[in-house]
């Protein structure tokens, strides 16, 4: 009986043995410093969903920047909050395009019968999505000049009544936040759909073209179990012009 628990105690103690050898084994510095990397490295990748599209000004949209040449360079910067738990509406972009030989080109995307493999219908799904987002939560010029009017009146006002330098110096910042969240909003809107517009004027050799969008419900579970398809027209809003272009209107870099 006792050789048989010398036999059956070898193979754990020649494991052990092995585990500890110090040709195998790292040091407290090495352990440190790859248990540094492998936390900052999990930091970057919890900051793209925590950041994207919804952030904190004072923490993670501040993070998010100091690492998105990372999250670009290694394809991290995702938003999952988009797919759950509720995805809310889809939204197509519809194009009416007329030609220099005076045809009229409709069409949308994304386009499941043109856009394929699933890969790019995603793309174009994404970029149709991004495009409403600029248009739905860019306010109007004349609505931006009011809200910026009313928190420089509650600076003036503050500094009239001697309100703490603290508060001036937060609605000082509001302001100049408001100011550079809507430039950089109106540029990439304007870039964005610039080069959707060119892209097609040149593809259907284009005169002029339309843009629109439309938002497209999600139906309920019992209109489901009820037998309507998802893509019913009944489930698509009015189209709301976004954007009208000419020949003309683009430059030269765009439809070339």
């Amino acid at each position: 009986m006792s050789v048989r628990n010398d036999k059956l105690q070898m193979l754990p103690m020649n494991e052990s043995e092995n585990c500890r050898d110090p040709e195998f084994a790292w040091g407290a510095v090495t352990r440190g410093i790859v248990s540094l990397v492998i936390a900052l490295y999990l930091g970057i990748v919890l900051l793209g969903p925590l950041a994207n599209p919804i952030g904190s000004a004072d923490l993670t949209l501040p993070l998010s920047r100091a690492v998105r040449p990372v999250h670009q360079f290694m394809y991290l910067g995702h938003g999952y909050r988009f797919f759950g738990p509720d995805p809310g509406p889809g939204h197509l972009l519809t194009y009416r395009i007329k030609t220099n030989e005076g045809d009229i080109v409709e069409g949308q995307f994304p386009d499941r019968s043109q856009h394929w493999p699933r890969l790019m219908y995603h793309r174009w799904f994404m970029l149709s999505e991004s495009i409403y987002d600029h248009y739905a939560f860019t306010p109007s010029p004349e609505m931006f000049r009011e809200s910026l009017a009313g928190v420089q009146k509650e600076i003036d006002a503050a500094r009239i009544e001697g309100a703490p330098r603290e508060i001036v110096d937060e609605l000082e910042r509001r302001h100049w936040n408001m100011r550079q969240d809507y430039d950089l909003s109106s540029r990439r809107f304007d870039v964005v759909v610039r080069g959707i517009a060119g892209y097609l004027m040149r593809k259907y050799d284009g005169q002029s073209i339309q843009l629109f969008c439309l938002e497209r419900l999600i139906p309920l579970p019992v209109d489901v179990r009820s037998g309507n398809e998802l893509d019913d027209p009944r489930y698509l809003s009015v189209p709301q012009q976004i954007a009208e272009f000419t020949w003309s209107d683009l430059s030269s870099e765009e439809i070339q």
